[in-house]
């Protein structure tokens, strides 16, 4: 998913989340652009959590921190492998992927898991908007056989 026109004041991005009965306490990660913050990951690690307890910035993408904020358009994916959630973002269209964080959140195993985009706002009563485009699921593809399967 790219985002095309990030918050001015807010966050956008990809999230994974667990079932809407948790909600709003859900389980979930995302992978975001923060506005003048640089690119991160944040989660809650389980239904009913009260506060984000996993929070990472990409190094280098932070200017409060001596980096440099990527423009837009930004590519942002998340990638599930076992429980493990990674978020990664390009700045070049998808060539040079890099990690931004990792969280393994304990999402209900019976639940059905929720993929979308995120906006948010930081300024408590002022909305933010966003704009995204190429938003995609794609699971990935089964390992090949070995020689002789």
């Amino acid at each position: 998913m790219t985002v095309t026109q990030a918050p001015s004041t807010g966050m956008a991005g990809l999230m994974v989340a667990s079932s809407l009965n948790a909600a709003p306490r859900m389980a979930n990660f995302a992978a975001s652009v923060r506005a003048g913050a640089g690119i991160d990951a944040e989660g809650r690690a389980a239904d009913g959590t009260t506060t984000f307890p996993f929070g990472q910035t990409a190094p280098n993408t932070d200017p409060n921190n001596g980096g440099t904020q990527p423009a837009t358009p930004v590519v942002l994916k998340l990638r599930k492998v076992g429980g493990a959630i990674a978020g990664f973002y390009s700045s070049d269209g998808g060539k040079t992927q890099h990690f931004i964080g990792t969280l393994t959140p304990q999402f209900d195993p019976a639940g059905t898991l929720r993929l979308g985009m995120a906006t948010a706002s930081l300024s408590d009563g002022s909305p933010d908007t966003a704009t995204y485009r190429d938003f995609a699921y794609a699971p990935l593809a089964a390992a090949a056989p070995s020689a002789g399967q």
